[in-house]
């Protein structure tokens, strides 16, 4: 199974486009995920969803990481770094649509709430 999660590439100073984004996520970080150009998805990127529990919560926490040392937006402007597929943006994990936007990049399942970053 898989998931293609939005970028807001205008949001990451010197990240060109999705293939820019997912080649940094691999150097940096070690998380491998594809741009969505492959699938004619511009400005996304894919993740594989059926791996082991525990290796996505680490993934997870990587992606979170890398999007918190590239973002850069104003604080006024309450869109997400990135978003899911349908286009939804800003859910935190209490699910308060007026959250800052560099505390509710990415968050990971319920159970795990250390990965979660709350206000």
């Amino acid at each position: 199974m898989y998931m293609m999660i939005g970028i807001d590439i205008e949001h990451f100073p010197g990240i060109t486009d999705d293939m820019a984004f997912a080649e940094m996520m691999v150097t940096e970080q070690s998380v491998f995920c594809l741009p969505g150009k492959c699938f004619q998805y511009p400005n996304y990127f894919r993740v594989v969803l059926s791996v082991p529990e525990e290796q996505m919560v680490t993934a997870c926490q990587r992606i979170k990481d890398f999007c918190r040392d590239h973002y850069k937006g104003p604080s006024e402007n309450n869109s997400t770094a990135v978003k899911n597929s349908n286009g939804d943006r800003n859910i935190n994990a209490n699910n308060n649509s007026n959250a800052d936007s560099s505390s509710s990049i990415l968050y990971s399942i319920p159970e795990h709430d250390e990965i979660h970053e709350e206000k």
